[in-house]
């Protein structure tokens, strides 16, 4: 399960819990199931939001909150079939049931091109942290 969001409200976060605004305004969490939804997903809603983005790899197994499998509503974004359910997660998601981290690659438009790995979750999230330490030496 996937769940895109910027990556310095990834770096801001703290505590056991992640709990993204739609959890207030919507009541659940948007994910995907695959990158290919998530990137039609990331270019019809965030295309034109600057600054990086982060996608969280959820262990739904992990998860305690209900996640219901739904359809996009009123309709799916461009590239998305019709009968794709999304899940959503109606409630905020331990950090524990985060696996992996994934940046996300945006070309010179803007458009969300692709997803990569970089180094352990632990390590991606205090990656400014180390990088302002490495320029100070």
């Amino acid at each position: 399960m996937l769940h895109l969001m910027p990556l310095a409200a990834w770096r801001a976060h703290s505590g056991a819990w992640i709990r993204p605004g739609s959890l207030a305004t919507e009541g659940f969490i948007h994910c995907t199931s695959d990158e290919a939804t998530l990137t039609a997903v990331a270019n019809h809603f965030y295309r034109g939001h600057p600054g990086d983005f982060v996608v969280l790899v959820i262990d739904p197994e992990a998860v305690s909150a209900e996640i219901r499998y739904e359809a996009a509503a009123p309709a799916p974004p461009p590239g998305v079939a019709s009968d794709v359910l999304f899940p959503h997660v109606y409630g905020p998601i331990e950090n524990s049931a985060v696996v992996s981290a994934m940046y996300a690659r945006r070309d010179l438009t803007g458009e969300f091109v692709g997803f990569e790995a970089r180094p352990p979750l632990d390590e991606t999230h205090h990656l400014a942290d180390r990088a302002a330490d490495s320029e100070m030496e």
